[in-house]
């Protein structure tokens, strides 16, 4: 299906009696001399007038009729359904939308006027957290997308940190969590568990049921995802998940990322642990769990929620 945006000339956007098209702003500055035909060109190419030269001619735009739709820009956008967005986010009707390159700034804005919300990466990412999925490329730490995506956030937390005048500098950004640190020194890499049938022996395994055994999973550097939910305070990025609280206190895991969730009042945040970590708890129901936030010395109590899906 093709939907044809046209940019008109209202004060204001409207649907049409076509429900095909969308009409938003015409901003005659823009788009003047601008071939409609040649969706490559850049922003910079389309935005050569002056701000105080856009603002008078859009003030003096005045249209009486509809007879300017005919002849506005018209661009081509496709839409493809896609089911298992809704299923993903439990929300929306599941459409993605395949712009022109270079029209993306343009078609969003004329979809925010006609009443459409947005949102970005990080407001996503914050919703998967709520609905207990992973969130891609983020949560996916074994995939070259999920090593290069959070090596690019240091970068970016690196390079907002260096801009901070001397008296703000707190503390330096630390890299990503390594990962292999959890297992022996022989182990080279690591594997995220996806079997939905080991994920259910983890789960009735830390429910006090049933036992875990190292054949269930041969590869040496294995971890699983967990969700860590506390009420005292939200479990960071980077923080350190223990077993115990004292000095022989067991390190099984790493948080990823984490948030305050409103819809259960209480810290949720997203974690690897060691698989053979837990190989060495002979009563899960007993045992205690503790994280421990970067840069800080308290050890607060956890809880697990193990997700099928990854």
């Amino acid at each position: 299906m093709i939907v044809t945006i046209i940019f008109g000339g209202k004060n204001k956007p409207f649907f049409t009696k076509k429900p095909e098209t969308l009409l938003a702003p015409e901003f005659p500055a823009i788009f003047k001399n601008f071939d409609i035909n040649d969706f490559e060109k850049s922003s910079e190419e389309r935005l050569k007038c002056s701000t105080f030269k856009v603002n008078q001619l859009l003030s003096s735009l005045v249209i009486k009729d509809d007879s300017l739709f005919e002849n506005s820009l018209k661009i081509p956008i496709l839409v493809i359904k896609n089911s298992q967005l809704k299923e993903a986010y439990s929300f929306g009707d599941g459409y993605e939308l395949v712009v022109p390159n270079n029209w993306g700034l343009d078609i969003w804005l004329s979809l925010i006027y006609a009443g459409a919300s947005a949102t970005g990466i990080e407001a996503d990412s914050f919703l998967k957290l709520q609905l207990n999925k992973p969130f891609f490329p983020l949560d996916y730490v074994d995939t070259n997308a999920g090593k290069e995506y959070n090596k690019s956030l240091y970068t970016e937390e690196s390079e907002t940190f260096a801009k901070r005048p001397s008296s703000k500098k707190v503390a330096n950004p630390s890299p990503p969590s390594d990962w292999l640190s959890l297992f022996d020194s022989s182990v080279k890499s690591f594997y995220i568990i996806r079997s939905s049938k080991v994920i259910n022996a983890i789960q009735e395994f830390l429910k006090g049921n049933g036992k875990l055994y190292s054949t269930f999973v041969p590869h040496p550097g294995a971890l699983f995802l967990a969700y860590i939910s506390s009420n005292k305070k939200v479990a960071r990025a980077k923080a350190s998940i223990y077993r115990g609280n004292d000095e022989n206190r067991e390190r099984l895991g790493f948080v990823l990322r984490g948030e305050y969730c409103f819809s259960i009042g209480r810290g949720l945040s997203l974690a690897f642990i060691s698989y053979t970590s837990l190989l060495n708890i002979a009563s899960p129901v007993e045992c205690k769990f503790y994280f421990q936030n970067e840069h800080s010395e308290l050890l607060l109590p956890c809880e697990f929620v193990i997700n099928k899906t990854i």
